[in-house]
C-alpha cells in the first residue's frame, strides 16, 4: 500500500471526527479561542472522538457475518484498518504527533481583505488545537512547504512562503496551538505573546451570533456571514434561483450537539425568508420521513423478493437470504423513535430556526457517514496511480 500523504490522514481523522460522539462538548471559550472578531466563514470540529468511532464502527461492521461474507466489502474493511494503522504510525513522522490521539479540535475563519491597491484577497486562519510540542510547527512547515523561517520579538518561530503580495504563515503561539493562516491574521494574535485578549463581541457579527449559539457547548459549528463584495462574488457564477437566495442571506449558522442540532438562517428581506421557511419545512419533512421511508423500501423489498429468483443480481440474492440478519442489523441503527424537529420564524429579524433532537439520529448518520466515507475514500485512491510500479509488476509496454 502506498504511504499516506497529509491530505488522507486529514480526510481519515474528518470521518471519524465529524461523526457524531458521546463526549462532553466543548465550551465556546475553547473552540472560539484565537478567533478574529470579524469573519466571513467560520468552522469548528471537535475531533477528540475520532479514533474512538473509527475503530468503533469498524468493530461493528467485521461483526455483520452477513456483510463481511461479501469479498469486495471484507477486502476494503482489511484495507481501510490497514490504512487506519498506517496513518498512526506514519503520522508522528510526518507531524511530530499522532493527531488521532493528541488532536481536540480544529477552527477557521475565513474572509475577504484588501491588497495594497484595494483589490479584494482572500485572508484565511486555521487554529489547531491538542496536546503537542511546539517542535511540530516546523515538522508541518517542512510536509506544506512552508521553508521561510523567522523569529518574531515575542520569541515564537514563525513559518512562511510569501506569493506574490500573500504570506502564508505556521506558528506554535502556545503549547498545543497551531495556528496557520494569512499574516493579516496571524500578526495580530503573534503580537499578543500567545495570550490573546477575550474578543469583543460584535453585535450582529458571525461570530457573535455562534458564541451564543454555543453557550451550551458544541461538536462542531459552521457558520457563514458574506459580505456585499464576497456575496457579488459568489453569485455571479450560480443560477438565478440559488442567486437570489444567496444575496438574500444575511447569515447561517449550523451548530452540531450531541443528538441534536441547530440551522440558522437570517434574511435580508422578507419574500427571501419566506423561500428559506419552505426550504427548512422540507427538509424538517425529510428528516421526519427519514425512518419511515427507509423501513418501508427495505421491509416492502425484502418481502417481494426471493433469493430463489435467477433473475435477480447474485450479490442481491445473497442479501435477501441473509434478510432478517439484515433487517435487525438495519433496525438496530435507524431511529427508535422519530426526532423531535421544531421550526421557528422571527418576522422581526427575519430568521428562521430548525431544531432537531434525537439521539437515534446521529446513529444513522455517523453509521451512514462512516460506511460511506469508508468506500468512497478507498474508491477515490485506487483511481490515482502509485507513483512507483507496484512490486513484481509487469514493466510497461515499450512505445
Amino acid at each position: 500500500m502506498a504511504a499516506l500523504g497529509i491530505g488522507e490522514i486529514l480526510l481519515i481523522l474528518l470521518m471519524g471526527g465529524l461523526a457524531p460522539n458521546d463526549l462532553e462538548p466543548l465550551a465556546a471559550n475553547q473552540a472560539l479561542q484565537y478567533m478574529p472578531a470579524q469573519c466571513e466563514a467560520m468552522a469548528f470540529a471537535d475531533l477528540r472522538g475520532a479514533e474512538t468511532t473509527l475503530n468503533g464502527w469498524l468493530e461493528m461492521i467485521r461483526g455483520q457475518t452477513w456483510l463481511m461474507s461479501q469479498p469486495e466489502v471484507a477486502a476494503k474493511v482489511a484495507e481501510f484498518s490497514q490504512m487506519l494503522a498506517m496513518a498512526h504510525t506514519q503520522a508522528p513522522l510526518m507531524l511530530g504527533f499522532d493527531p488521532f490521539t493528541q488532536l481536540s479540535s480544529l477552527s477557521a475563519c475565513v474572509r475577504l481583505g484588501r491588497t495594497a491597491e484595494g483589490m479584494p484577497r482572500p485572508e484565511f486562519l486555521v487554529v489547531i488545537q491538542g496536546s503537542f510540542e511546539p517542535s511540530a510547527a516546523g515538522m508541518l512547515a517542512g510536509q506544506i512547504g512552508l521553508l521561510q523561517q523567522t523569529q518574531v520579538p515575542t520569541g515564537q518561530i514563525v513559518y512562511g512562503v510569501t506569493e506574490g503580495e500573500m504570506m502564508v504563515s505556521l506558528t506554535a503561539i502556545a503549547p498545543g496551538v497551531l495556528l496557520l493562516g494569512t499574516k493579516a491574521l496571524v500578526d495580530p494574535l503573534l503580537a499578543t505573546g500567545g495570550s490573546p485578549p477575550v474578543q469583543a463581541i460584535t453585535p450582529g457579527s458571525l461570530g457573535g451570533r455562534v458564541t451564543e449559539l454555543m453557550m451550551g457547548g458544541a461538536h462542531s459549528f459552521f457558520g457563514f456571514q458574506p459580505g456585499p463584495e464576497l456575496r457579488a462574488m459568489m453569485v455571479g457564477e450560480m443560477p438565478a434561483s440559488l442567486a437570489e437566495l444567496v444575496s438574500g442571506m444575511g447569515r447561517a449558522v449550523v451548530v452540531t450537539r450531541p443528538g441534536a442540532f441547530t440551522f440558522e438562517v437570517t434574511a435580508l428581506t422578507a419574500p427571501i425568508q419566506h423561500r428559506y421557511e419552505l426550504l427548512l419545512e422540507g427538509i424538517k419533512e425529510y428528516i421526519l420521513a427519514f425512518n419511515h421511508g427507509l423501513r418501508a423500501f427495505l421491509w416492502g423489498g425484502a418481502g417481494l423478493l426471493s433469493p430463489n429468483d435467477p433473475e435477480l443480481d447474485p450479490l442481491l440474492r445473497s442479501m435477501l437470504a441473509n434478510r432478517e440478519e439484515i433487517l435487525t442489523f438495519v433496525e438496530g441503527q435507524l431511529m427508535s423513535a422519530d426526532p423531535e424537529v421544531l421550526m421557528l420564524s422571527d418576522p422581526l429579524t427575519l430568521t428562521t430556526t430548525l431544531n432537531v433532537n434525537g439521539p437515534a439520529i446521529w446513529q444513522s448518520l455517523s453509521g451512514t457517514m462512516m460506511l460511506g466515507g469508508m468506500f468512497a475514500f478507498l474508491s477515490a485512491r485506487s483511481d490515482v496511480p502509485p507513483p512507483y510500479p507496484a512490486p513484481n509488476s509487469p514493466p510497461p509496454p515499450n512505445p
